[in-house]
C-alpha cells in the first residue's frame, strides 16, 4: 500500500502544478520580480531589485538581499525571510561606516 504525505494549507492537489518544484514555482511569484521603484517601508524579498540598489559590503548580486537600504536582520543571530525597505532613510551599517 501506498500512503503518500501531502502539504497542509491551500495547496492544488490535481495536475503537475501540484509537483512543479521550488525553482518553477518562484518563477510566477512576486518575489522574484523587479520593481519600478524601491518599496519604501514596505516587504522586499531577496531575489527583488529595484532602480535605487545600492549595493553594501560584499555584494555579489544586484537584488534586495545585497542592498544597503534593505533590512534582512543580517546583524541577528537569524536572517528574516522577508526584508524592509528603508529607502531613503537608511543604509546598512557597513555602508554606512565605509564613508
Amino acid at each position: 500500500m501506498f500512503c503518500a504525505i501531502l502539504p497542509s494549507g491551500n495547496h492544488k492537489t490535481e495536475g503537475s502544478d501540484f509537483f512543479m518544484n521550488e525553482k518553477n514555482r518562484r518563477k510566477d511569484d512576486k518575489e522574484d520580480q523587479v520593481l519600478s521603484a524601491p518599496n519604501a517601508e514596505g516587504n522586499v524579498w531577496p531575489r527583488q531589485s529595484c532602480p535605487a540598489f545600492t549595493p553594501r559590503i560584499g555584494a555579489v548580486e544586484e537584488t534586495c538581499w545585497y542592498c544597503g537600504y534593505a533590512d534582512f536582520h543580517l546583524d541577528k543571530p537569524r536572517a528574516l525571510d522577508v526584508g524592509v525597505c528603508y529607502y531613503p532613510k537608511k543604509q546598512s551599517k557597513q555602508e554606512e561606516t565605509k564613508e
